[in-house]
């Protein structure tokens, strides 16, 4: 009779770990890549010009388009952003999957419909640093972007300033600022999040990053699941 419990015992847990598994499957290949939503965050800091009071900014990051499937759905999620009416856009890199560029064209019209009223900025990921550097600033460029490598300059908004430095894999923020900057709020914008080990002890007050995905595959009280190089420590949040 105990070994029968047993045996039950396996089996349920067997088959527990096999929907699991196919629950997980399924779910990151068929409902994640085709899920969109804004996150909506707030950041309140003494140092933040009123001018700077309800400045919208649209960070969005690793599209890592590869088929004529990825920029329809690319559309849907632009359309989604414009909807939400923001102030600044700004690219955190990795714009093709492994640099293999495709639809030039179409990408240029689809990230030109970015709407905001303060412009858009981008930096770059490992996609672009390691491949077609020239190639995809030059497309980033054709789209309305100014691509900033290891550059900071002023944001202003209603007669009021704030500094924004787009980092590139590289830590050394403070070098990058003129005499007067680090009276200003800074905003740090570099692909990898764990720079932030070092970036924070910058004189900068948020950074924002993309690259880790969220982790790929999040689990309640557990967090992500697959942590690649540059977010090892910063997976979400």
């Amino acid at each position: 009779m105990q070994n029968k419990r047993k045996l039950k015992k396996k089996f349920i847990l067997i088959i527990g770990i096999i929907l699991l598994s196919i629950g997980t499957y399924l779910w990151s290949t068929l409902v994640s890549p085709t899920s969109f939503e804004l996150n909506h965050q707030t950041f309140i800091h003494s140092s933040i010009p009123e001018g700077f009071d309800n400045f919208k900014i649209a960070f969005f990051s690793d599209l890592d388009l590869q088929t004529e499937k990825d920029l329809d759905y690319l559309e849907k999620c632009i359309t989604k952003m414009n909807e939400a009416k923001c102030d600044m856009a700004i690219f955190g890199g990795d714009l093709f999957e492994g640099n293999q560029i495709f639809s030039e064209d179409r990408v240029v019209s689809i990230l030109k419909s970015i709407n905001v009223t303060q412009g858009k900025l981008a930096v770059l990921g490992e996609n672009e640093i390691k491949g077609k550097t020239d190639h995809c600033i030059e497309i980033l460029e054709k789209s309305g972007f100014e691509v900033l490598r290891n550059k900071a300059h002023y944001v202003y908004a209603n007669e009021d300033r704030i500094v924004l430095a787009g980092l590139e894999n590289s830590s050394q923020l403070d070098s990058l600022l003129s005499a007067d900057m680090p009276q200003h709020f800074i905003l740090s914008v570099i692909h990898q999040p764990d720079y932030f080990t070092e970036i924070q002890k910058s004189s900068s007050l948020l950074q924002l990053s993309g690259h880790s995905a969220g982790g790929i595959i999040q689990i309640p009280f557990m967090g992500g699941m697959i942590h690649f190089d540059g977010s090892k420590t910063y997976t979400s949040g």
